[in-house]
């Protein structure tokens, strides 16, 4: 008899995000220990990755790895990028290289009626474009957009933000839409990063 069991399984775990002074503070103290010495085989950037995207208090060590979400309660901050060894960087859903697979929902009775997929993709402000959306389908300021089932390896769909433009120019095949984020990017502290992993059950079967 086969195991009905999913091969993989998400594992949510906490991490915090850097300010911009911890960061610098964390470069600056390993520039100290490592002294003039690349001797010592560790190299700075190891520890903390450049630049200005915000950093997470995990990496290699708490094997992340570039892509897992990153969520603060059933919203979707964004995905893992560039993983170091002991920190991360940051990708959030408004950065111009995001992408997403999402969906519109709306309201209906008790729960919300799905409506057609697209892709999510930052746009370089504080929003997002949802993008591939035929002019055929539906589309209202105030819709719900959400992850499509296919992104990520939650089976549950996640928030993304609420569509605050709708527009479809004359003749064009494909709406045009501006979604606000759920999460306040600016704000954020804590979150969640969703690992998968193999099933321990799917294991044991073997």
């Amino acid at each position: 008899s086969h195991s009905t069991e999913p091969q993989m399984i998400p594992d949510v775990v906490d991490a915090r995000v850097l300010g911009e002074e911890t960061v610098q503070l964390m470069q600056r103290s390993v520039r100290s220990i490592l002294g003039t010495g690349e001797q010592s085989g560790i190299d700075g950037s190891a520890l903390v990755l450049a630049g200005k995207a915000s950093q997470i208090d995990l990496g290699n060590d708490s094997q992340l790895r570039a892509d897992h979400l990153v969520l603060t309660g059933r919203a979707v901050v964004g995905k893992v990028g560039p993983v170091g060894r002991f920190t991360s960087t940051l990708l959030p859903i408004t950065d111009k290289q995001y992408r997403g697979l999402a969906r519109l929902a709306r309201p209906a009775g008790d729960g919300l009626e799905f409506g057609a997929e697209g892709i999510l993709e930052g746009d370089g402000s504080d929003c997002c474009r949802l993008n591939f959306i035929q002019s055929t389908e539906p589309v209202s300021v105030g819709d719900s957009i959400f992850t499509a089932a296919a992104d990520g390896s939650l089976d549950v769909p996640l928030l993304y933000g609420t569509v605050i433009e709708a527009e479809l120019p004359t003749g064009a095949p494909h709406w045009s839409i501006r979604v606000k984020p759920a999460a306040d990017l600016k704000k954020l502290r804590t979150v969640q990063i969703v690992r998968t992993q193999l099933n321990p059950v799917r294991l044991s079967a073997h």
